[in-house]
């Protein structure tokens, strides 16, 4: 590792997207008169080693065991690790931000993962997919976290979003929090009051010292005009699955008159092969979660890089069966109890009831989890692009 006051070779070039982050925050942050920039492989300032003015730094790793006298502007590819004291505020991006020393302000992050076991002199804003703040926060603090631990001391109050919540800690004025489950240890003492909106009642609240009301609240109920906007968004998204449907019939009459053979022969064998093909971008996320659990963030990462192409590739195969499959399995549907009828006539007529069935809470997910996998799936096996289509058009209406 290399200090600042060192002379360092070239950096190497770093990814785009990390180059881009570095730009952003560097625009967020509110020009300073006189500012020390260093972009290097690690940036380095020793212990004993005085920064005079702001500190725009960007690199693979930043490593604070020195002294900032202003403010930290920081992206890093992997983590920035805050041993020293950093006089003003910490703003950035990072693979992890931990803090075991001194921010004499505010610290303001965004990183997978959040680590405050040092002093914090004004207020926390995070967000983070794991925030751990078991040190001292002279402010309040606010987390949009999947996972929060809070510990140690918070001077103001505790706000922000998670799913959830281990609160062990004090707390000098408020709690006000969106959790999925809260779990409060008989260690805590809040001030004033203790509020949680949650779908469910907290545990181990009533061992803890709380100096006002402990209010618990559900979750809102979805505004009125968002469940019209809701309602609207389903028939016009089934009327576009329609269109869709009629265009690739007419478009593609002898792939679409295979790929409802195929449904028509096997629906349930067709759901099962377009359930398989759903499942591949959930495959891939889940094992980009999966090295982010096991693997160090520095070697997962060039992991992630590959996995993302794969999902973005996958993803893009899914939304264009996703497309054709109406044409596959709605005249398939419409011919239930009249095999007699024509294709595009059943495709209106399952359409229609589709659309309208949609309507009804619940059932929409069973359309998006029965009758598109069944339609995915016969195109799937319909016919391979190299082979000649057979049949003219569909059957008349």
């Amino acid at each position: 590792m290399r200090s600042l006051s060192e002379k360092r070779p070239p950096a190497r070039r770093r990814p785009t997207a990390f180059l881009l982050s570095a730009l952003l925050v560097a625009g967020l942050a509110i020009p300073a008169a006189a500012a020390t920039r260093s972009v290097s492989d690690v940036v380095l300032v020793d212990s004993g080693s005085v920064i005079t003015d702001d500190l725009y730094a960007a690199g693979n790793r930043v490593v604070i065991a020195g002294r900032v006298a202003g403010d930290l502007i920081v992206a890093a590819y992997e983590d920035v690790t805050i041993t020293g004291t950093v006089t003003g505020d910490v703003v950035g991006v990072a693979g992890s931000v931990v803090v075991t020393g001194n921010v004499g302000e505010s610290l303001r992050v965004a990183a997978p993962e959040v680590v405050v076991s040092g002093r914090v002199g004004d207020d926390v804003l995070a967000a983070a997919w794991s925030a751990t703040l078991d040190g001292e926060v002279a402010g309040e603090v606010t987390l949009w976290s999947w996972a929060a631990d809070v510990g140690g001391r918070i001077g103001g109050d505790l706000e922000g979003q998670m799913r959830t919540l281990d609160l062990h800690g004090r707390i000098d004025h408020n709690v006000d929090v969106s959790v999925r489950r809260l779990t409060v240890s008989d260690e805590t003492s809040v001030g004033s009051d203790l509020g949680f909106r949650s779908p469910r009642p907290a545990v181990g609240i009533e061992d803890a010292d709380v100096g006002g009301a402990v209010v618990h609240r559900l979750p809102l109920a979805p505004n009125i005009r968002i469940r019209a906007l809701v309602l609207l968004a389903k028939v016009v998204l089934g009327l576009l699955a329609a269109i869709a449907g009629l265009v690739v019939m007419w478009a593609l009459p002898g792939l679409t008159s295979r790929a409802i053979a195929r449904v028509s022969e096997s629906w349930w064998r067709a759901w099962l092969r377009g359930l398989g093909v759903l499942a591949l971008p959930v495959v891939v996320v889940g094992q980009a979660l999966l090295l982010l659990r096991l693997a160090p963030l520095q070697a997962a990462i060039p992991f992630l890089g590959v996995l993302g192409p794969m999902f973005i590739a996958l993803l893009g195969l899914v939304l264009m069966l996703g497309f054709v499959a109406p044409a596959a399995v709605f005249p398939w549907l419409g011919r239930i109890g009249q095999p007699r009828r024509g294709p595009v006539r059943a495709f209106v007529y399952s359409a229609a009831l589709v659309v309208l069935a949609s309507l009804i809470p619940w059932v929409s997910w069973v359309i998006v989890l029965v009758l598109f996998p069944i339609g995915i799936g016969g195109w799937v096996v319909a016919a391979p692009i190299s082979e000649t289509a057979e049949g003219a058009s569909p059957a008349a209406v």
